[in-house]
């Protein structure tokens, strides 16, 4: 009868061997955890906000990483920062004090789906930053010093649903602004010092649902200002100092069920006209009146 003791003596040192390489993994992982941070490298999910005070993106996290969390510091550029966590899913690099994005900076991300990028001191964005992100649905940029859109800066961006713009110094959108945002359901430019919309600036947004450009400086709607958006539902355009309406700035919009107008120098008897043969929810107060809302609905 063979000795089999050999063969069992190799068994034994390689469920040894697996062990160390195990226990040695997790000794490594948590060793590349940056202090101030939280790794849980079971849900891929890091956490370097508030308290780690980074200048820079941390290198040596997982390489799985799924949710990158890291508002709330001083890191000021990005480079190709995330060339290293092609798994990343969200990022989170809100309050920050990031002042331009570069160029092609994400190119590895392709399955990123949330990019917060708020409360930063963005002023220029490059047309080629957001390269890659075929897998992007939101994307917030909101608190920023944006000041102008190029062409082509969303025009990868074909999944994505919703833009958050609100809170910056934009003046004016090109009739290109947002270019390839086919699938975009959900817009924010409030608050920024837009002064007029072009024409065909929403050609490229025919499936927007909801638009925000309340606190802009429109002044004035023209004709068929909203005819390329037939599935919007809710439009804001309170606070613009708007004063005059064309006939059929909204001709077209055959789902909207609500319109805020209010905090602007016009009169509601003026909107009698635009909407026929459908409900119209108002939200609507004359300017010089109190911050006191009023809802009336008309089916005219």
């Amino acid at each position: 009868m063979p000795d089999l003791r050999p063969y069992s003596c190799l068994r034994s040192l390689g469920i040894i061997a697996v062990y160390i390489a195990a226990l040695s993994s997790s000794i490594l992982a948590s060793r590349t955890c940056p202090r101030g941070c939280i790794c849980n490298d079971q849900q891929l999910i890091a956490r370097c906000d508030k308290s780690a005070q980074l200048d820079y993106v941390p290198h040596t996290l997982n390489p799985s990483v799924k949710e990158l969390y890291l508002s709330h510091n001083n890191i000021r550029g990005i480079k190709s920062a995330f060339d290293l966590y092609k798994n990343l899913i969200l990022l989170d690099l809100a309050s920050n004090n990031l002042q331009m994005l570069g160029e092609k900076n994400f190119i590895a991300n392709s399955r990123m789906e949330t990019i917060l990028l708020m409360y930063n001191n963005i002023s220029d964005i490059q047309p080629n930053t957001f390269s890659g992100l075929f897998a992007l649905k939101k994307l917030d940029l909101s608190y920023n010093l944006i000041e102008a859109l190029n062409g082509t800066t969303f025009q990868q961006l074909k999944a994505l649903q919703f833009l958050d713009l609100s809170f910056n110094n934009i003046r004016a959108l090109n009739k290109d602004a947002f270019t390839g945002l086919h699938n975009l359901v959900h817009l924010n430019i409030s608050n920024n010092l837009i002064v007029k919309f072009t024409f065909d600036l929403f050609q490229h947004v025919p499936n927007l649902l909801s638009l925000n450009s309340s606190f802009n400086q429109l002044e004035s709607l023209d004709d068929d200002q909203f005819n390329p958006l037939p599935k919007l539902t809710s439009l804001d355009l309170s606070n613009c100092y708007i004063n005059k309406v064309d006939k059929f700035a909204f001709r077209g919009m055959n789902n909207l069920r609500h319109i805020f107008l209010d905090g602007n120098y016009l009169e509601v008897r003026s909107f009698i006209v635009f909407f026929s043969q459908k409900i119209i929810y108002f939200y609507f107060r004359p300017f010089h009146q109190t911050l006191s809302w009023r809802t009336t609905s008309s089916s005219c």
